[in-house]
């Protein structure tokens, strides 16, 4: 390219008939018009590639902060809302939903077509969860959080065997025995004694009008 530059220039008249210093200076001329248009060409196929890049990047970061906060506006940004105002009773709700849902599921995977379905079971369970394990998993873990407040492997090493050694066979102790099962039972008569004693009344004004 410098002496097809060269060569336009020493072909023109008036560089023909110079000296050896006018050649120098042509030499000089065409390097530094094929410097320049080589730094033009250059920086027109440099720009267009680095704001790509920029405008590439600022698009991710949106799309990635969109879709990293876009779940807190939705379930899960209420749900964290309701837990920190209202822990101990949003963890027992919580809890009731989770063994309901766990107890229906079973039901329907084990139960038989000539059996029908054990609603006092599923109320047992639902009512496990809600009245014993949710509030005790609360205060449990804040006891835990109070005694080991730091997070580094040795302490949550710590806190797992605190959860396998105590917390874990007083719970199940407590699911399995029976003055847990005859608490739900006598609830659960409570209930339905009320329910009856209702309907007795309704119809015996049926019967009075």
């Amino acid at each position: 390219m410098i002496r097809n530059g060269i060569k336009s220039l020493l072909s023109r008249p008036q560089l023909q008939t110079h000296s050896i210093t006018d050649h120098r200076f042509a030499f000089r001329e065409a390097t530094t018009m094929v410097q320049n248009q080589q730094s033009r060409a250059c920086t027109g196929f440099r720009l267009p590639s680095v704001f790509a890049t920029i405008s590439r990047s600022r698009s991710y970061c949106s799309s990635s902060s969109s879709s990293s906060s876009s779940p807190r506006n939705g379930f899960v940004g209420w749900y964290l809302g309701v837990i920190k105002s209202h822990p101990l009773i949003t963890k027992a709700v919580t809890s009731g939903v989770i063994y309901t849902a766990a107890d229906c599921t079973s039901q329907a995977l084990t139960l038989k077509p000539s059996d029908s379905f054990d609603l006092v079971r599923t109320m047992r369970m639902a009512g496990y969860g809600m009245l014993i394990v949710g509030p005790s998993l609360h205060y449990w873990f804040n006891f835990v959080s109070r005694i080991l407040p730091y997070r580094d492997t040795i302490s949550t090493v710590k806190k797992i065997l605190l959860g396998q050694l105590v917390y874990g066979p007083a719970i199940n102790v407590t699911f399995y025995s029976p003055l847990t099962n005859n608490a739900f039972a006598y609830l659960w008569t409570i209930y339905l004694t009320y329910m009856a004693s209702l309907a007795k009344v309704d119809s015996v004004e049926a019967l009075a009008d």
